[in-house]
């Protein structure tokens, strides 16, 4: 059965869930051959709390603003994958409680009563982390029929009628900043431009291409630091490395307007 929980903690911006990353297993078995820049999982320093195998990220630090260091901060600090991963995290949150909202006919800003919200069986998003942190608290497009449970037309019933605007919100995603576009004409073998000079990335054997034809950055060789030979993420040349950068900042411009 699914849990079930009261939606007011969500509602009144109580709910840091959202916030929650699952700890590498392999990690704490000090047997993870990933650097903690581009495991999926979180490496933890040993002054973060660790509860059942997640740790919650430092909002402080998403922002670029926590300075505790005496004592140092409990909550994880993460990484520039981990954190644009939680910067989406953070946009589907607040998409799944306007959603709610508008269903319920709820202004912005007005506080929910105990009692005023049904408990319902929960979607995978408010029960926890799912396994991959790269996959989507929920599923586009199912916003809330995945929330209501089984049976929604139950609840929804209570909750009046669903706002058909209310799942466009939750589909808009903040892109990736960590990939690259591979070069079309590249992979045809026609590109006239070097790698110093086409916007596109020209990425060797050795690098994985994801489906949609983008690789992931080594952020290691950003730093000048990667000592894989060969690596299987993509090495950019400096001109790339500028709009990766640009891409992070827009990120977390992003971030700053919630």
């Amino acid at each position: 059965m699914a849990a079930m929980v009261n939606m007011n903690n969500l509602l009144n911006g109580k709910d840091s869930r959202w916030l929650q990353l699952e700890v590498c297993r392999e990690f704490q078995r000090n047997k993870c051959s990933r650097q903690d820049t581009e495991c999926k999982f979180a490496h933890p320093p040993a002054n973060v709390e660790v509860q059942n195998g997640k740790v919650t990220a430092c909002y402080d630090s998403i922002k670029g603003r926590c300075n505790r260091e005496k004592p140092p901060c409990k909550y994880f600090h993460p990484p520039q994958h981990l954190k644009d991963q939680l910067l989406i995290n953070g946009r589907n949150h607040l998409a799944l409680k306007n959603a709610l909202m508008q269903q319920m006919g709820i202004s912005p800003g007005q506080p929910v009563m105990p009692g005023q919200v049904p408990a319902v069986a929960t979607s995978p998003y408010l029960t926890g982390i799912p396994a991959s942190t790269y996959s989507p608290y929920f599923a586009p497009g199912h916003l809330v029929p995945t929330l209501l449970g089984p049976d929604p037309s139950t609840v929804a019933s209570q909750l009046g009628p669903v706002v058909p605007q209310a799942v466009p919100v939750a589909q808009q995603k903040i892109p990736r900043s960590d990939r690259i576009e591979v070069c079309r004409e590249f992979m045809r073998g026609a590109c006239k431009r070097a790698e110093s000079e086409c916007r596109f990335a020209h990425p060797q054997e050795s690098v994985t291409t994801h489906e949609d034809g983008s690789v992931t950055v080594c952020m290691d060789a950003v730093k000048g630091r990667c000592a894989r030979d060969p690596c299987r993420y993509f090495h950019p040349p400096l001109h790339l490395q500028a709009q990766i950068k640009a891409a992070q900042s827009r990120a977390t411009a992003v971030w700053l307007k919630f």
